[in-house]
């Protein structure tokens, strides 16, 4: 599923989009502008660590609340038998656990079951209350559906400038072969920070580079691997195309374990980067110089776009379901 605007932008580019189904939106004008304002000033103007990273918080946060998925199961902490046995007859228990001074954890459905409540009239109003605390939720994956979709607008504007290759670029980051224009760079909203100069550096897949700063600094991020126990040789091995074996310790949580981390020594072997959504150009010495865009060629016939739509329940009150799509 795609953002409207975001289609938009493809069309720009050259691309041909037949939509077939859609939700309609009414349309608000910046709704998160001064919060967005608010804690952008107090992160940018911060003089304590700590109130910084409360503000840089405060805001990814809040992006990531309006697209989380409404939890299924919620756990209580009860004090007596009374409270035990109400959520026993009315929700499906998952799990107990005594935790220390009479009080007692209970894992259950959010919702009430009707194959345990034992009581009609209960049923109905633990409904009502539970489908109050799920429209109460504040949570819409349209908003955060939407903010991806415009911050891959905003990145690939960075990514397709015209005699600037884009080496590498992330969510909210570029590394360019030169620098930005000066109207670019700045402490304003919107605007792009320089963070370094790279003297060396290696991209080998999303979230997996090295990068040697023209102040001697070492950057290294390797998803899934704890950095410190991949070296420089390991990066260049992915690069030619070579599989690495990396050794450490992985950490891990137990499931209802409390506290603590446990530690597991084991070996986990990194294959090379096999392109994903884009094909890996490589010169006729066989370095790695380039990507390019993968084509993928449908037969007729064998896929119905209008298969691929699920059925689904929009709120009457902020969605309608287009079928199909007019032009808007």
């Amino acid at each position: 599923m795609y953002f409207s605007e975001e289609l938009k932008y493809a069309v720009k580019l050259g691309y041909t989009i037949t939509p077939h189904h859609g939700y309609r939106f009414n349309r608000s004008n910046k709704p998160f502008k001064e919060f967005v304002q608010t804690f952008y000033d107090k992160k940018r103007d911060a003089k304590d660590g700590a109130i910084r990273q409360l503000a840089k918080l405060t805001l990814n946060s809040t992006y990531g609340t309006f697209g989380s998925k409404i939890a299924n199961e919620t756990t209580s902490i009860v004090r007596n038998d009374e409270e035990l046995e109400e959520i026993y007859n009315n929700y499906l228990v998952t799990h107990e656990a005594v935790i220390g001074d009479g009080f007692i954890a209970v894992t259950h459905g959010s919702n009430p079951s009707p194959e345990v409540c034992v009581d009609l009239e209960d049923y109905i109003g633990l409904v009502y209350r539970a489908d109050r605390r799920v429209r109460d939720n504040n949570t819409s994956v349209s908003i955060s559906a939407a903010v991806t979709a415009i911050s891959r607008v905003i990145i690939h504007k960075y990514k397709t400038i015209p005699g600037n290759p884009c080496i590498y670029s992330d969510t909210d980051s570029v590394i360019l072969q030169y620098p930005l224009s000066d109207d670019q760079i700045g402490t304003e909203l919107g605007q792009m920070k320089l963070e370094y100069k790279i003297k060396e550096g290696y991209f080998v897949a999303p979230k997996i580079y090295y990068i040697e700063t023209d102040q001697g600094e070492v950057i290294k991020k390797f998803k899934g691997v704890a950095s410190a126990q991949v070296t420089k040789e390991d990066y260049l091995k992915l690069y030619q195309g070579s599989s690495v074996t990396v050794s450490g310790n992985l950490r891990f949580r137990k499931r209802n374990k409390v506290a603590g981390l446990n530690k597991l020594l084991c070996a986990k072997t990194i294959k090379p980067y096999d392109g994903g959504k884009r094909s890996i150009v490589r010169d006729s010495e066989g370095c790695w110089v380039d990507t390019k865009a993968v084509n993928l060629n449908v037969l007729e016939g064998t896929i119905d776009p209008t298969a691929l739509v699920k059925s689904a329940a929009p709120d009457p009150k902020t969605s309608k379901l287009l079928a199909p799509l007019g032009k808007t």
